[in-house]
């Protein structure tokens, strides 16, 4: 009766969400796969690469928002190079000069 009371209270236990801290303790009734050690393997190998992919384009995500930030600061401050069509007008000019 005991071990049956244990089995109800981990299968309660795991319904209540996957963040269950109980051993790994495949309840009765409960779904179950078994995998080798080399499927296991290429499972971590695959999930240390996505990781590192995640982490990598994380960083270059925040450097561009830094720079996106630096942009916009430097365009409310007017530090940006004169107006482009002020130096197509400008050389315009000195061309019909030229002529």
């Amino acid at each position: 009766m005991e071990s049956m009371d244990k089995a109800i209270d981990t299968i309660m236990d795991k319904k209540k969400g996957y963040d269950y801290d109980g051993d790994d303790f495949a309840a009765p009734t409960e779904l179950t796969v078994t995998i080798t050690l080399h499927e296991y393997r290429e499972l971590v190998e695959n999930n240390s690469y996505r990781r590192k992919d995640v982490e990598r384009l994380r960083e270059k995500c925040e450097e561009l928002k830094k720079e996106n930030r630096e942009l916009k600061e430097s365009f409310k401050n007017k530090e940006t190079p004169a107006d482009i069509n002020a130096i197509l007008v400008a050389l315009k000019a000195a061309e019909g000069k030229k002529e």
